[in-house]
């Protein structure tokens, strides 16, 4: 497997606030006759606690977790993928038990759950959609509920669960249900054209750049990499920064670009000899495209160079 790129490499998990995220929970049958890549079994030691064992001898539940990050531009509604999670986890039926106890312990499973699947806490927004499974009538009309807090998701995927498992419940019937996370992260149309126009041309230059990106989307970030997007959200460059840009100019054997064209806007460079603006990284934009987007962020819209900012003193 190739090295995980540096985080400035893939879109920045943690760095906004306007978060949309949305849950559903189903029995999913085609889950038993697929071989996950890697999978967690829990099995309950007693009412406090659990142990995770690489086997199952308690039949319950297969789930698989499905977690998904994209982004969307604000006004197109258009996604650009930001990570691809897939983790399976077994567990019997006793945790569905009617105890305070049992659910205090299926609480914190469900947070195992998360944090394995994703190695780090993701923040899902101040609230979680659930998308409930379809009724007995087959109405496509799925109701959505607002869940505030972990501990009422819980309990909503208990309820779930339990739902999915009548008739069945504590029998020798394993219950394959498939459990999907979607976070909508929404950006600005400038930064979504940024990074859509950095990766089309990323994939124009090389061609596995593709798959190398699917397959970077879809490990963990480590700690570090998320403690540095923490320490990268999108603030402004210092004024000084951006009145200080190296004007040049466009020239036919020109190597401080790797395109003839604005990736902020998209336009291309009007005549060669005509004057754009060169970051310290070398990449060049219009003056006043990448002045408004330095405004407010202070990283280079291509390969995510830092500028200072005013709290960097």
């Amino acid at each position: 497997m190739s090295t995980p790129p540096p985080c400035t490499w893939l879109p920045p998990l943690n760095s906004h606030e306007n978060i949309r995220t949305t849950m559903s929970l189903e029995e999913a049958p085609e889950i038993l006759h697929t071989t996950p890549d890697s999978a967690i079994f829990i099995i309950i030691k007693d009412s406090h606690s659990f142990q995770l064992i690489p086997t199952i001898t308690t039949p319950g539940f297969a789930v698989d977790v499905i977690f998904t990050v994209n982004f969307i531009s604000n006004s197109n509604n258009v996604n650009f993928p930001g990570l691809s999670l897939k983790q399976r986890f077994a567990f019997p039926c006793d945790a569905l038990l009617s105890s305070n106890f049992y659910f205090i312990l299926f609480h914190k499973i469900t947070r195992i759950m998360l944090d394995y699947t994703t190695e780090f806490p993701i923040k899902l927004g101040s609230s979680i959609y659930f998308q409930e499974p379809y009724n007995n009538n087959n109405n496509n009309n799925n109701k959505i509920s607002v869940q505030r807090n972990n501990a009422t998701l819980s309990l909503k995927i208990r309820e779930i669960l339990k739902k999915l498992k009548v008739g069945k419940f504590l029998s020798d019937f394993t219950t394959p249900v498939r459990w999907k996370i979607v976070k909508n992260v929404v950006i600005s149309d400038e930064e979504y054209e940024a990074w859509n126009s950095w990766y089309k041309e990323k994939k124009r230059a090389d061609p596995s750049f593709e798959n190398q990106y699917t397959e970077s989307i879809s490990r963990p970030r480590t700690l570090d990499q998320v403690m540095n997007e923490e320490m990268m959200k999108f603030k402004a460059a210092t004024t000084s920064s951006i009145q200080g840009l190296e004007v040049v100019k466009i020239v036919e054997d020109d190597s401080t670009s790797i395109t003839k064209n604005c990736l902020i806007c998209l336009d291309d460079f009007e005549l060669l000899e005509s004057e754009v603006a060169k970051l310290p990284c070398s990449h060049v934009f219009h003056k006043g495209c990448v002045s408004k987007w330095l405004q407010q962020s202070h990283m280079c819209p291509l390969c995510r160079f830092p500028l200072p900012t005013p709290l960097d003193n």
